[in-house]
């Protein structure tokens, strides 16, 4: 079941597993994660070179949710990281993460919603959304955090926040930290 999940042959990846439950309980579920094995290689490779030992690899997405605001209040968390090249997903409940995906929706520097893909993105969120189990409890609601390298404006959270009907918070990702190239920015 795994290869159909990974578009790559499996050789040119590097798997890894995140248990789902941290609430004492024994795991029932795992996230599988897989990274192209040139690119970690290429990571470790750099870092070694620079006189450091590499303890892990994980992904901006993963780093960026961890990062997040863990209550919340008790929501469910969407996290959506959108930059130049695309945009990934990932949602988390109490357990741990369920699910992180990228989504196939590329918003392009100056880009305007007329240009299709905010239309992508809400529908690929729906499709997304419409596939999760109820929240565990009644009280509690889903959440949906945007970290933020694409620039886009308070204007299409609000279009993203009314047609999902979700509440939204976009954050920036801090200055020269860009997943999709090294050095695109002055390191903070």
């Amino acid at each position: 079941a795994v290869e159909r999940e990974f578009a790559s042959d499996l050789k040119d990846l590097v798997f890894d597993y995140a248990p789902a439950g941290d609430d004492g309980r024994e795991a029932t579920s795992a996230l599988l994660v897989a990274a192209p094995r040139a690119t970690v290689e290429q990571l470790t490779a750099m870092a070694q070179a620079a006189g450091l030992r590499v303890d892990g690899i994980t992904s901006s997405t993963l780093a960026l949710a961890a990062g997040a605001d863990a209550a919340l209040d008790g929501a469910e968390k969407l996290v959506l990281r959108v930059f130049g090249g695309g945009a990934e997903l990932l949602t988390e409940s109490a357990t741990g993460v369920r699910t992180m995906r990228p989504l196939p929706v590329a918003v392009a520097d100056e880009a305007s919603p007329a240009d299709g893909w905010l239309e992508r993105l809400i529908a690929e969120l729906r499709r997304v959304v419409m596939l999760l189990p109820d929240p565990a409890r009644a009280d509690r609601s889903r959440e949906l955090l945007i970290w933020n390298e694409a620039g886009l404006d308070a204007g299409t959270r609000d279009i993203l926040a009314k047609r999902l009907a979700l509440a939204v918070t976009m954050e920036s990702v801090p200055n020269g930290i860009h997943a999709d190239g090294l050095g695109k920015g002055p390191l903070p």
